[in-house]
């Protein structure tokens, strides 16, 4: 009976140490090769609702050959805790690069919105930021 806990606890472990070494490239330990997760807005739950996601990547071939465009790989985090979330594949068009770090989102979406970066200079020009997504050439 003690073993079933321990075994969820294990591989909750696991899963959170994979997402921060996935999150924070710079712990160094290689496991995961691929695109460098970038802070993103997409709309999520619904059209008109908005929230921040990281892209990890793009989707396999078996996935991206029933799309007749381009389509990116997104993590969409919970809150307050961002280890649980939902895996979504969304139109390359559709999605917004954020003037965000992945650290600054993170701290954004755990805090439930409370912890807003402040004083960064921006990134993105003001018509970058209120271009349509479609216009946006960040993501590669």
């Amino acid at each position: 009976m003690v073993l079933g806990p321990l075994s969820l606890v294990r591989s909750s472990w696991h899963t959170g140490d994979y997402l921060t070494h996935r999150f924070n490239p710079e712990l160094g330990i290689g496991r995961v090769k691929s695109v460098e997760p970038r802070a993103l807005l997409v709309e999520f739950p619904r059209e008109g609702s908005w929230t921040i996601a990281f892209m990890t990547g793009t989707p396999a071939t078996a996935v991206s050959d029933h799309f007749s465009e381009e389509h990116v790989s997104v993590y969409v985090p919970t809150t307050p805790n961002p280890t649980s979330g939902y895996f979504i594949i969304v139109p390359k068009s559709k999605v917004r690069e954020i003037d965000m770090t992945v650290d600054e989102a993170l701290k954004y979406v755990i805090s439930m919105g409370v912890v807003a970066p402040r004083g960064k200079a921006s990134r993105l020009s003001a018509e970058e930021r209120l271009a349509p997504p479609a216009t946006l050439e960040k993501i590669e």
